[in-house]
């Protein structure tokens, strides 16, 4: 006589769905993560999928859920990168003290993020190629490449630019 072993992917009943699926919020809240959360909830990704399409309700409360975890992690952002994280100093093996270590590239994302007009991007949705396309007028023997007089007149205005921005600069390049 065969015995009986429910198959994992039989269908869960009302009660169940319901428990995992307020799981799946409270993980997603937790630590953003989809997969994650599914895979501690009991779940496959295709049924989370299929319960967001069949769901609107549930659909909203996970995006409140993923706004929720990235929140979280803002505010571990701003903290690392605002108040610091002390690290410990050693010598010859031993803690002889701690030292507060801040991060700047935690500080330039929160910044960009805050006030993109600001500090975001400033060449957002350009592409640098279709700007600066220069094209070549021939060969030197040298080797070199000539350019138009239009497009020299404008990278001698970008060097400008970016020695009037970085006067250090100027020591390291060529006249």
């Amino acid at each position: 006589m065969a015995v009986y072993a429910p198959s994992k992917f039989t269908s869960l009943s009302p009660h169940a769905r319901a428990l995992r699926k307020k799981k799946v919020l409270r993980r997603v809240a937790a630590h953003g993560c989809f997969a994650i959360a599914c895979r501690e909830a009991g779940i496959s990704a295709t049924t989370l999928k299929n319960w967001r399409r069949a769901d609107p309700e549930f659909a909203e409360a996970l995006e409140v859920s993923r706004a929720e975890a990235a929140e979280l992690l803002e505010m571990e952002a701003h903290r690392r990168a605002v108040k610091g994280v002390k690290e410990p100093v050693y010598h010859q093996g031993k803690v002889v003290g701690h030292v507060r270590k801040y991060s700047d590239a935690l500080l330039t994302t929160l910044l960009k993020g805050a006030n993109p007009e600001k500090y975001g991007n400033r060449s957002a949705g350009v592409s640098i190629y279709s700007q600066t396309n220069i094209q070549t007028t021939g060969e030197t023997p040298e080797g070199r490449v000539e350019v138009s007089p239009e497009r020299q007149a404008m990278l001698r205005r970008i060097r400008s630019i970016i020695l009037g921005a970085y006067p250090e600069a100027a020591a390291r390049t060529e006249p």
